[in-house]
């Protein structure tokens, strides 16, 4: 759709021209926003018992999230906990994105980090500033079409992919995936460089599918020994896959 939009001018492509599909981009993300803009159900979840394991222990260093969500579940799970949490801006009445704290580990370690790589709802550009709303506009979100490497090459995107890569390069540092798919090759590149720069830094993937249709994600494991891959009938560690029954320990 932008690739069309970029392309055809006032030349009309199935009825629309660069303006309509224009308008068209903007009503998909629209209800992409409504979508992703569901609130925290009401109850335990994964989002309150991952937030409470976070902030129930005194720790050296901060805990730090790294999400593609675009959804404000997390920061809701944070608040409802009273747990402190820093996702990149600051500013009360338009917080601003500020990459120089981004890069920095100036805050105390009980406040975790929140890190949004492709985008949240409630960001958008306001005077060539991104800054966040509080409320569920999607304008600044990175959709996966062929502009999504492009998008995250500038800011804000390319101060949270150089946070992740920098807590890859932390010595001993431990990065544990859960439902991510390893199909974003920006990310993926990040994640092949900075492991196989820091053998000390360990990957720990769980993955919902099968090995067989963990293709991406097994890939990266076997060519690199500190990633450790966990399929829901088999597992790759250290470069080696090994498979089980339901209810049986791994064997290699």
């Amino acid at each position: 759709m932008r690739l069309l939009q970029s392309a055809i001018g006032d030349t009309p492509v199935h009825g629309l021209t660069a303006s309509g599909y224009e308008e068209l981009g903007r009503t998909v993300c629209s209800a992409i926003g409504e979508i992703v803009g569901a609130k925290l159900p009401k109850g335990r979840t994964p989002y309150h018992e991952l937030v409470a394991w976070i902030s129930g222990t005194q720790r050296p260093h901060a805990v730090e999230v790294f999400t593609t969500n675009y959804d404000l579940l997390f920061e809701e799970a944070f608040e409802l906990a009273k747990a402190p949490y820093f996702d990149g801006f600051t500013g009360g009445h338009a917080p601003f994105f500020d990459p120089v704290t981004v890069a920095g580990d100036d805050l105390p370690a009980r406040w975790s980090r929140l890190w949004k790589l492709h985008g949240s709802l409630g960001w958008r550009v306001e005077n060539g500033v991104v800054v966040r709303s509080g409320g569920n506009e999607c304008s600044e979100l990175v959709y996966p079409d062929h502009l999504k490497y492009d998008l995250t090459q500038k800011q804000p995107y390319s101060a949270l992919f150089e946070r992740l890569k920098r807590f890859l390069l932390t010595p001993d540092t431990l990065l544990l995936t859960i439902g991510f798919s390893f199909r974003d090759a920006h990310i993926n590149a990040v994640l092949d460089e900075a492991l196989a720069m820091n053998a000390n830094a360990a990957l720990m993937a769980f993955q919902f599918q099968s090995l067989a249709a963990e293709e991406p994600a097994c890939k990266l494991a076997y060519e690199h020994p500190n990633v450790s891959l966990y399929a829901s009938d088999a597992a790759v560690i250290g470069g080696v896959a090994g498979r089980w029954r339901p209810g049986d320990p791994p064997k290699n």
